[in-house]
């Protein structure tokens, strides 16, 4: 999933299995693409984002997680186990 912000914002969101069940202890992490010239960009931006680092959370036993205050940009958001 590639974001573009124009504000600082809250980014949350729930990680779901294939099935539809949530997925707890999971670790999503967010990687800011430097990426602002547009749609072509930012997706090749977003690919070489990805396992890239930046800031990583784990979700709650919903699946729930959530960034917050997020600097204006472009990011990449991925789930792993």
């Amino acid at each position: 999933l590639t974001l573009t912000l124009a504000e600082p914002a809250r980014i949350e969101g729930v990680v779901l299995s294939a099935a539809g069940d949530p997925v707890a202890d999971c670790s999503v992490s967010l990687a800011d693409t430097g990426a602002d010239d547009g749609p072509a960009a930012s997706i090749f931006a977003a690919i070489g984002a990805m396992g890239r680092g930046g800031e990583s959370v784990k979700t709650d036993a919903e699946g729930r997680f959530a960034f917050e205050d997020v600097s204006p940009g472009a990011y990449v958001v991925e789930a792993a186990l």
